[in-house]
């Protein structure tokens, strides 16, 4: 799809709009994609703050049952402990939210000037593809062998 076929009264896509049906002769198909730049960048964004959210939000509840294990070590009382697992919890998603904005900002700016570049139009699911990406990527760089390999 070229960049000069954009559809007479094209509007932006809802987000999550994950919807791609078969063909290109079909109405909503047109109605799925992507052509401008803020576009692309915001579905990218998005899409990176939300998985790696998500994914810090599961290391740090795994961080808090870790310091929530012991037992027989009573150092610190119900209260403090409690908002110290809280603010834990809080740095992880915080952390995860701004590593998704900072690396989906630049992801979706780069795709956005490639499709531009070659004329295309480009799927919904484009964006969300690469948001996984990141977080495979993450994920597969956390281990320090792994990151030492890449």
């Amino acid at each position: 799809m070229m960049m000069e076929s954009i559809p007479v009264g094209y509007t932006t896509p809802r987000f999550p709009s994950l919807y791609f049906p078969i063909g290109e002769n079909h109405d909503k198909f047109h109605q799925s994609m992507l052509y401008h730049t803020n576009d692309i960048w915001k579905f990218t964004a998005f899409w990176s703050i939300i998985l790696m959210a998500g994914m810090y939000s599961a290391a740090g509840l795994l961080a808090i049952f870790t310091h929530n294990i012991r037992p027989q070590k009573k150092v610190l009382h119900g209260t403090i402990k409690f908002n110290l697992l809280l603010w834990i919890f809080g740095v992880y998603v915080f952390v995860g939210s701004c590593q998704g904005f900072i690396t989906g900002s630049l992801i979706g700016v780069l795709i956005s000037e490639i499709y531009k570049s070659g004329g295309f139009g480009m799927s919904t699911w484009i964006p969300f593809a690469w948001a996984i990406i990141i977080v495979i990527f993450n994920v597969a760089t956390s281990y320090t062998l792994t990151s030492v390999l890449l």
